[in-house]
């Protein structure tokens, strides 16, 4: 196997493991946000119940598109096909770029947390930039 066909075999295996533990984040951790009760979203979180939704749902958008981005197949051939999903993955980052922004400004919780969670939002907010850019 020559390198070209080994580095070609490494990313599709990165892909498909990046989009199956996506998937299993989605399929475990998110089914309780769209239960939209106290008890689901418990006393942290209910407060800005409308927030989380829109972060949880536009994450899972941008999760589950980003990897298709990346396979020349569908650039190549689709080339529509991988640019809409290219300006619904860019505006899903955006959006859920700001709604991480407001929760992590109304965080309770202390100074540490607040700092990673607003630098989550704005790396996720100044990549999507960047790529749209590019």
């Amino acid at each position: 196997m020559n390198s070209l066909s080994l580095k070609r075999v490494l990313i599709g295996l990165l892909l498909i493991t990046g989009f199956i533990l996506s998937v299993y984040f989605v399929w475990d951790k998110t089914p309780k946000y769209f239960v939209f009760t106290e008890e689901s979203y418990g006393p942290y979180f209910w407060p800005r119940a409308n927030w989380v939704i829109v972060h949880v749902v536009f994450g899972i958008l941008a999760l589950l598109l980003g990897p298709f981005q990346f396979i020349p197949a569908i650039r190549n051939n689709y080339l529509n096909v991988h640019r809409w999903m290219g300006r619904t993955y860019l505006i899903s980052t955006m959006i859920g770029g700001i709604a991480g922004l407001y929760m992590a400004s109304t965080s309770q919780v202390n100074y540490t947390y607040q700092t990673g969670l607003t630098s989550l939002a704005l790396i996720w907010m100044t990549a999507g930039s960047m790529a749209y850019i590019a």
